[in-house]
């Protein structure tokens, strides 16, 4: 087998030839039908009417901020993850400082991503006490945060409108709508990492936190 040239349309692997369509800046192919091929990882593999819609699809990048690091994705309107990107949490320093890596870390990440003009939003799901409305961690104990403007400092880099929310409530949301809670109207998740937390939907409407 072999990867196919950049401006080729089949892959022959074990006699078959089997269409493919390559999704620029993914790094990975779609394919029609069920086949799988050794050298894909699975987990990259996109259907191809992902693939063919993907110039048209809106993507939205998600950030979770931990007490030991902080992690990210692109995700796409089905819930579909692609290809993900993390940073240490380090601890003293000053959040504007971390926030401000963050938003160049995502700034680079869309760059290579090649997701420039696609980004429809920003989502951060932080631990601690928030003003949703502006963007603000008012007090996060486990990462020593105080009045941290973070969807501020976050837009002073990135050109995207940027929204806040409690950590547990974005996985409680997330869980319900598109992984294990997705068949039930009422959900509840707990979050066990360097704090503990959890959010309850209750017939699709959060209600706790």
């Amino acid at each position: 087998y072999r990867r196919p040239e950049k401006d080729e349309s089949m892959l022959i692997l074990k006699d078959k030839a089997y269409d493919i369509y390559k999704v620029e800046g993914l790094g990975c192919w779609g394919h029609i039908g069920d086949a799988t091929y050794p050298y894909f990882n699975e987990s990259l593999i996109i259907p191809h009417q992902v693939a063919m819609n993907y110039h048209y699809t809106r993507f939205y990048i998600g950030i979770d901020i931990g007490g030991m690091s902080i992690k990210g994705a692109a995700v796409d309107s089905n819930g579909r993850v692609y290809d993900k990107f993390s940073m240490p949490f380090v601890k003293g320093e000053p959040g504007e400082d971390t926030i401000r890596k963050l938003a160049e870390l995502v700034k680079e990440y869309i760059t290579s991503q090649h997701l420039e003009g696609k980004i429809a939003g920003i989502g951060i799901g932080s631990p601690g006490t928030l003003d949703v409305e502006n963007g603000i961690v008012n007090y996060a104990n486990n990462l020593g945060w105080n009045d941290l403007h973070v969807a501020k400092i976050m837009q002073e880099v990135l050109p995207y409108p940027v929204r806040l929310t409690n950590d547990a409530n974005a996985a409680a949301l997330g869980e319900a709508k598109f992984g294990a809670g997705k068949m039930y109207k009422t959900v509840i998740m707990l979050t066990l990492g360097t704090g503990v937390g959890g959010g309850i939907i209750i017939n699709g409407m959060r209600q706790f936190k």
